[in-house]
């Protein structure tokens, strides 16, 4: 039996029916494969987004962290030139006729309103005048909003050139004690009982002998502007600096998030080619000196309000 030839047309035919079985195939694997390479995409560019937007929110956090620590440094720094000018109001009006130094908050009076020449004890006039000097000095440096910042209210005898050092430094250390003394003696009633605990917690005395004359015009020494008892205060002068260093170095952040590149798969969904966050914050700082021969030295620190911050960089491709 003789077999039967098949006729070309037929073994074309199933030549073409296999070709395309295999490209259909392959279509499908194709098309499977994109599908997995865009969801995947998809799903990475929502985490992402999702991890750029949880930055966002830190970054704001830490606007509101600048922001509340600039409006401290603020406050700090300005204590003294508050405090002065607190107590130039305060002696305005009164009939004491006292200066307060614009600048150190200093107090002076004339020795000869307190003490007669080369002696230490003090004057009824001198007591009538620390009776009507001292509650208003006390309303201010012990006030409640400024107390925590005085760490010192210094009492400074100062004498002429007249005599040795070592005698005109007993003269002016007795003359010193003397005010302290009289400010101090709760039965003096000069102020309240609190404001004297409050008082002895900071008062100190110190005689200067003649190390810090006053001159005149021509040089010479003013023997009579030299013979002066003064009254200082110190602030936290130490604690103040440290504490705006802290803000200083908080201020210093530098925060940076790197995002890694996604794939971009066109025509499908916008992907993040790179994202990078930072925050950097600047600031100047300018030093005032109090300068004094018997002040300690204060610094003041001045910051600009503005705070530079944040470069947001997104590239959508």
């Amino acid at each position: 039996m003789s077999k039967k030839r098949r006729r070309p047309e037929e073994e074309e035919t199933s030549y073409w029916l296999s070709y395309s079985d295999m490209m259909a195939a392959l279509l499908l694997i194709f098309i499977l494969i994109i599908s997995f390479t865009l969801m995947q995409s998809k799903s990475q560019y929502e985490s992402k987004q999702a991890e750029l937007d949880k930055q966002k929110e830190i970054i704001k956090e830490q606007e509101q962290l600048l922001k509340d620590q600039q409006e401290e440094l603020d406050r700090i720094a300005g204590i003294r030139s508050d405090l002065v000018a607190a107590l130039r109001d305060e002696f305005a009006d009164s009939s004491l006729n006292v200066k307060v130094d614009e600048k150190t908050g200093a107090i002076t009076f004339d020795a000869s309103v307190l003490f007669d020449v080369a002696d230490s004890d003090l004057k009824e006039e001198g007591k009538t005048f620390l009776k009507e000097f001292l509650p208003k000095y006390c309303n201010v440096l012990l006030d409640e909003k400024y107390r925590d910042y005085v760490s010192e209210i210094i009492i400074e005898g100062h004498t002429d050139t007249n005599g040795s050092y070592i005698y005109n430094l007993e003269l002016s250390q007795q003359r010193a004690f003397s005010v302290a003394k009289y400010c101090l003696t709760e039965s003096n009633g000069i102020i309240s009982s609190t404001d004297v605990e409050l008082l002895r917690s900071v008062l100190t005395a110190n005689g200067k002998s003649y190390s810090n004359p006053i001159y005149k015009e021509d040089g010479s020494v003013d023997l009579e502007a030299s013979r002066r008892v003064e009254i200082l205060f110190r602030l936290q002068d130490e604690e103040m600096i440290a504490e705006m260093m802290d803000i200083l170095k908080e201020k210093s952040i530098t925060f940076c998030v790197q995002l890694a590149p996604v794939p971009a798969i066109t025509g499908i969904c916008p992907a993040v080619s790179s994202t990078t966050h930072f925050i950097t914050e600047s600031f100047s700082s300018s030093v005032i000196v109090a300068g004094s021969p018997v002040v300690p030295h204060t610094i003041i620190a001045s910051v600009p309000p503005s705070i530079c911050l944040l470069t947001s960089v997104l590239s959508i491709s």
